[in-house]
């Protein structure tokens, strides 16, 4: 998950992103009340936009009690690849593969959407600067990996990641992966551009198997891949 160690230093609003309404919300006259206030706002009309405001409010709470709910079922609405998802080869080939992309390309963000739990947490490494980590969920880590894929200069160079390597243990529904990686501008590079480990947690529920959460740190001079974990 190199594709993202710098993108908590990007001055991007961490909120973009988050909240996506679901199609019920975009597409009946709830939209119309939104539009109604933005309007009277606009314009000044104090008392009419509290009045306005209020009466989103109390629409949202009468229509649409579980709004936040549906919200987090838009994730579970995409599809998913049952390939991708029921067995831990699968969900970690898939991992992998949605975060690499060809020259011009980008991500496969749906795709990593679908392999995450809904409650999904991505925590990249600490930047040379920062004195603690950040905890990201998985739209927060998106909006800030499209701006970092472009500033950094990787969709036109492409991206190219893949585990070498794989220690795991697992009890019952939950298993611990260290999984060792390496990057590439292309698959076919000699030298890799950087290695590290990811450290994975995964749960089955569901009939399927979910990422909880990735944990990684990127190989340094002070920091070396132990050999323990390159075979």
């Amino acid at each position: 998950m190199s594709i993202a160690r710098n993108l908590v230093r990007i001055d991007t609003n961490p909120l973009l992103g988050i909240w996506r309404p679901p199609p019920t919300i975009r597409r009946d006259t709830g939209a119309l009340f939104v539009i109604n206030v933005l309007f009277l706002k606009l314009t000044h009309c104090r008392s009419a936009g509290i009045i306005a405001t209020q009466l989103v409010s109390v629409y949202i709470m009468t229509h649409h009690t579980n709004l936040f709910d549906n919200c987090r079922m838009t994730k579970l609405e995409l599809h998913v690849n049952p390939a991708d998802v029921m067995t831990v080869d699968g969900i970690v080939k898939a991992l992998y593969e949605s975060v690499s992309f060809v020259s011009g390309g980008q991500p496969d963000y749906d795709r990593l959407r679908s392999v995450f739990h809904p409650d999904g947490r991505l925590i990249p490494p600490k930047g040379e600067k920062e004195t603690k980590v950040h905890v990201l969920d998985v739209e927060t880590f998106i909006t800030r990996s499209r701006e970092y894929v472009v500033i950094s200069g990787l969709e036109r160079k492409g991206f190219a990641e893949k585990e070498i390597a794989r220690r795991s243990q697992a009890f019952g529904s939950i298993v611990q992966l260290f999984s060792t990686y390496e990057s590439r501008h292309v698959a076919t590079d000699p030298i890799p551009i950087q290695r590290g480990i990811n450290s994975i947690q995964l749960l089955k529920e569901g009939g399927r198997w979910w990422v909880v959460s990735i944990l990684w740190d990127v190989e340094r001079p002070n920091n070396p891949v132990p050999k323990v974990y390159l075979a």
